[in-house]
């Protein structure tokens, strides 16, 4: 399925203008049919103050997933529009580096940062296509990461360590590991009632398989080597 089943029409319309700053929910895939839904009045601040404007109801992704699916979103429809265009690559790079931000415990506010930064970078982007100034940088991306995570009081150190795994892998090792109490003593009793055999079977099975591999030997041998 193509990107532009799963995006905004308004949202790849603005995308070829550079200069027009979106946000992550403009890439949310339930938001594709947004123009089928009834406008809403929006307040905001603006230079001359309180203003009003109109604008879709857009959905806001509430979910890691979600997220993921948004920013997939952007990364293809990008590539399509704009290849030479490393940022959402980068994005996902950068996200990747902090661990989808393992440092927050609550998941809203893993996608709030997330998401917060995600409309930094291309609000920071799109204001430098204005300036007609290159792309911010990984390096540039990084800072926007570390100041969404201290304006949601988190730590902005990169996360060191491993994922923990889950109690349930303890417990299938610990289950593969269990024997039946009583299968040890059948196998010995079982082992000690066919000694004899085995010590009769054993003279035979040896003697078959060190003819098995003379043949073997001999045929290797007058097999000439590949080159």
């Amino acid at each position: 399925m193509g990107a532009h089943n799963m995006i905004a029409d308004k949202t790849i319309g603005n995308l070829h203008d550079r200069a027009k700053p979106q946000t992550l929910k403009n890439f949310f895939s339930q938001n594709v049919c947004v123009a089928a839904k009834p406008v809403r009045r929006i307040e905001r601040k603006g230079s001359e103050g309180l203003e009003m404007v109109y604008d879709y109801a857009w959905e806001d992704p509430c979910t890691l997933a979600e997220v993921t699916d948004s920013i997939l979103n952007y990364i293809t429809i990008l590539h399509q529009l704009w290849p030479l265009d490393p940022t959402g690559t980068m994005m996902l790079r950068v996200i990747n580096k902090y661990k989808w931000i393992s440092v927050a415990s609550d998941l809203k506010d893993k996608v709030s940062v997330i998401t917060a930064f995600f409309n930094a970078v291309l609000q920071d982007n799109s204001g430098r296509s204005v300036r007609e100034e290159t792309i911010l940088s990984f390096k540039e991306q990084e800072e926007l990461m570390k100041m969404s995570l201290i304006a949601h009081n988190l730590p902005n150190t990169v996360p060191t360590g491993r994922i923990q795994r889950h109690d349930q892998d303890h417990f299938n090792r610990g289950k593969g590991k269990s024997m039946n109490p009583n299968s040890s003593r059948a196998n010995h009793n079982y082992n000690g009632s066919n000694n004899s055999n085995n010590s009769r079977n054993n003279g035979n099975r040896y003697s078959s398989v060190n003819n098995s591999n003379s043949r073997r030997g001999n045929s290797s041998s007058s097999r000439p080597r590949a080159t």
